[in-house]
């Protein structure tokens, strides 16, 4: 044996060797804890197949209405309605607004959609679109809390009315308000005010909840910018009053309320100091005895 052979290259090559399979085994154990169940569990969704290009756009400030009808008759493919009500997206918009806009069941009748327009109205209207066309019926619900229920239940029962009608192969048509808090001088105290409303039309959610969950992700397509967007539903902590469909106000905690990107429903021109919310007060949706 040479006395001259320098042992320290092989140990040292062996020792880098089993240090690199140590880091893999090692990055192997720490990225596969959990993370099957929690990609698969956080990705399962009911889902219609929409591209951005196939949403439909409103055609001023006050139509969303008409578009989220639009786009539900659409992803729900009721294509014979949509045909009969036009050659294009704008004269679809227009015959909704003339036809629809002005019917004696409608309370705004005077004002063609603006944001006067109430959830219970648009429900109407496409309760009359629907039965022109022969279609299944939907119904129309405020989203606000019930007597003594639980932040669990709130949540459950809002996630299952709305995953039950996409199930179904009807995306259901909701009304997302928001209000901030503003300071009345003749009382010497804040209130709050109404900003605007928005209906957007939903088409995936989430397909299952955890046990005890308090929210749920779910996306919408915006007539306003032709965006798919993912919202988060939850039962806020923070109390707060809020209208509802028919004007009244309601207090604790009456909605769910909603946060995204994309989505400030006038909130952003507010001052930084006050307080505001974006709720999700009414749905179209269709029920499963229906």
């Amino acid at each position: 044996m040479d006395a001259s052979f320098d042992w320290s290259v092989p140990l040292m090559n062996s020792f880098f060797a089993l240090l690199l399979v140590l880091l893999a085994l090692g990055a192997r154990f720490l990225f596969s804890i959990d993370s099957k169940d929690t990609i698969v569990s956080n990705r399962e969704w009911v889902e219609l197949p929409v591209r951005e290009t196939m949403i439909i756009s409103q055609s001023n400030e006050f139509s969303c209405g008409p578009a989220a009808i639009l786009n539900a008759l659409k992803f729900g493919r009721k294509v014979a309605a949509l045909r009969d009500l036009g050659n294009s997206d704008s004269d679809r918009i227009k015959t909704i607004i003339s036809e629809y806009g002005h019917m004696e069941h409608c309370k705004t009748r005077r004002s063609r959609f603006t944001p006067e327009l109430r959830s219970t109205d648009l429900c109407q209207i496409v309760s009359e679109i629907r039965t022109r066309y022969n279609l299944p019926e939907l119904n129309g619900l405020e989203l606000n809390r019930l007597p003594g229920e639980t932040s669990q239940s709130f949540v459950s029962r809002v996630h299952k009315l709305l995953g039950s009608s996409l199930m179904m192969g009807e995306p259901p048509i909701v009304h997302i308000h928001a209000e901030c808090a503003v300071w009345k001088n003749q009382r010497k105290r804040f209130e709050w005010d109404s900003l605007c409303g928005h209906y957007v039309t939903i088409i995936a959610i989430q397909k299952h909840l955890p046990p005890n969950a308090e929210c749920f992700s779910m996306e919408i397509v915006d007539s306003g910018d032709k965006r798919r967007k993912t919202l988060f539903v939850f039962d806020s902590t923070r109390d707060f009053i809020a209208m509802g469909s028919n004007g009244r106000w309601l207090s604790n905690r009456p909605f769910l309320s909603v946060a995204g990107p994309g989505l400030n429903l006038l909130t952003s021109r507010q001052e930084w100091s006050s307080r505001s919310e974006i709720y999700l007060m009414y749905a179209v949706y269709k029920r499963p005895d229906r």
